[in-house]
C-alpha cells in the first residue's frame, strides 16, 4: 500500500475461495491503514471503543458552534408561519391598525368571532407545558415546569383552596399514580362550577400535562386524560326534577 492516499494501488486477485475472508480482512486493514479516523471508526463498530468516546473525539469540537435543532415538543407547538402571514395581509388587520380607536375595536370584535385556530395540550419555547381540563361548567388551564412539587390553584396553595381532603385527593391523583408528586411545580387557573367539578378540571388538566412532559404515561393515565362531559339532567316541565313526577294526591 503507497502512502499518498490520491494514487491507486493494484491490488492482487484473492488466489482461492478458501482464503475469502483472510483475504477481505486483509484488504480492509490496508485500506484502513490510510486513514485513522475510518480506522478508529472501525474499532467502534467492532465493539473495541466506546461510540460516545469516538463522538467526542472526532464530532464534538469540530462541530460545537454549529447551530441545532430544538426539541420535537417546542418545533410542533410553534405556530404555522403560514397562519402568522395571513393574519398579518387580513382585511379585519389592516384595518384595526390604520383606523381610529372605536373602529379598531369594531375590527378586533369582529375578528374575535370567527373561529380560532384550537392549541392542544404543547410545551412553549421557554420548556412550559400548557394543558386545559374541563367537568360540568368548571374548566381550568395549567402551567408546569420541572420544580419540587409546589402546586398553586388561583395563586394559592392546592391545600388552601381545596380544604377538603377528598377535593386534593381528586386534583393530585395523576401525580400520585406516577409518583410524581415532586417533581414538578404547577400554577392553576380554575373558574366557574363548583369545587368538585374544578377539582376534577385539575385532574384533567394535570394528567394532560403529564402525557405531554412523559409519552410513556400515556396508557397508564388514559382514565384521567379523556374529557368526563357527563352533564346534571336539566328539570323539566310538569316534573318535581329531571324525572321524577310529583306525589300523586288522591282527594
Amino acid at each position: 500500500m503507497l502512502d499518498d492516499p490520491h494514487q491507486s494501488v493494484a491490488v492482487t486477485r484473492c488466489p482461492s475461495p478458501a482464503h475469502a475472508a483472510a483475504y477481505c480482512a486483509a484488504l480492509e486493514e490496508l485500506t484502513l491503514a490510510r486513514d485513522a479516523a475510518a480506522h478508529d471508526f472501525a474499532r467502534v463498530q467492532r465493539g473495541e471503543a466506546s461510540p460516545w468516546a469516538h463522538y467526542a473525539q472526532h464530532f464534538l469540537e469540530p462541530y460545537q458552534h454549529t447551530p441545532r435543532l430544538e426539541p420535537l415538543e417546542v418545533i410542533f407547538s410553534k405556530p404555522d408561519p403560514a397562519d402568522l402571514v395571513r393574519q398579518l395581509y387580513s382585511p379585519a388587520t389592516t384595518t384595526a391598525t390604520v383606523s381610529n380607536a372605536p373602529a379598531a375595536s369594531v375590527s378586533a370584535t369582529a375578528d374575535s368571532g370567527r373561529r380560532q385556530p384550537r392549541i392542544g395540550p404543547h410545551i412553549d419555547v421557554d420548556g412550559v407545558t400548557h394543558t386545559a381540563g374541563k367537568r360540568k361548567t368548571s374548566s381550568a388551564t395549567l402551567d408546569l415546569v420541572p420544580g419540587s412539587g409546589q402546586m398553586t390553584v388561583n395563586g394559592l396553595p392546592i391545600a388552601s383552596y381545596f380544604r377538603d381532603p377528598g377535593f386534593r385527593q381528586h386534583a393530585l391523583q395523576p401525580l400520585v399514580l406516577t409518583g410524581s408528586e415532586a417533581k414538578y411545580d404547577i400554577a392553576v387557573r380554575v373558574r366557574g362550577g363548583g369545587l368538585s367539578g374544578q377539582a376534577q378540571a385539575v385532574r384533567t388538566a394535570v394528567a394532560r400535562a403529564l402525557c405531554v412532559q412523559q409519552p410513556s404515561l400515556a396508557s397508564q393515565l388514559e382514565e384521567y386524560t379523556r374529557w368526563d362531559g357527563r352533564l346534571v339532567e336539566r328539570k323539566k316541565p310538569g316534573r318535581a326534577k329531571a324525572r321524577r313526577g310529583f306525589t300523586w294526591v288522591k282527594r
